[in-house]
């Protein structure tokens, strides 16, 4: 007798739990009974006469035993994880030497999630320029806000709000 899986799950997003799969068994003698042994994924389960189905898993594990009319027992397991949870680092509040400048520059740089970020500028009262590769490079800007979100390819999204501002009142 055999039970097989639908393989380890890997979610989209962090936190999400709409994990789903399958145990399927065969072979041996027909009349099958299915034991959930471990289920700390908060999935919800049914059963067939040869499989038994799983929806809404987040993180965590299902471990199923089946056995069989005859009382042969096979036990399988589907690991269910999560990538990290999407962050958006920056260089920080910047700080211009006077006011009225127009150099302030810095960077976004986004981590964990799915990779593929796509960054959108939201807001952006500096006037500074905006470049966008793996990371947002912001440059040019003048006293005031800028906010940016990245969004993973799962579209799990960060977002942060540097402020450029000083503290100096220069005389040219």
């Amino acid at each position: 007798m055999t039970l097989v899986t639908t393989g380890d799950i890997l979610l989209g997003c962090n936190g999400d739990t709409n994990g789903a799969g399958t145990f399927t068994a065969a072979g041996g003698t027909p009349g099958y009974t299915f034991t959930v042994d471990a289920n700390t994924t908060g999935a919800t389960t049914s059963t067939t006469a040869t499989t038994l189905d799983f929806t809404g898993a987040g993180i965590g594990v299902l471990t199923v035993t089946v056995t069989d009319a005859n009382g042969c027992t096979q036990q399988a397991t589907i690991n269910v994880t999560e990538p990290p949870a999407i962050t958006l680092a920056t260089t920080g509040d910047i700080l211009l030497n006077c006011n009225g400048d127009t150099n302030g520059a810095g960077t976004f740089t986004a981590a964990g999630g799915t990779p593929g970020y796509t960054f959108t500028v939201d807001a952006n009262t500096t006037g500074a320029t905006t470049t966008t590769t793996a990371t947002t490079l912001i440059y040019g800007g003048r006293r005031r806000l800028i906010t940016v979100t990245v969004t993973d390819v799962h579209a799990a999204a960060a977002r942060k709000r540097p402020l450029m501002s000083t503290n100096h009142l220069c005389w040219y």
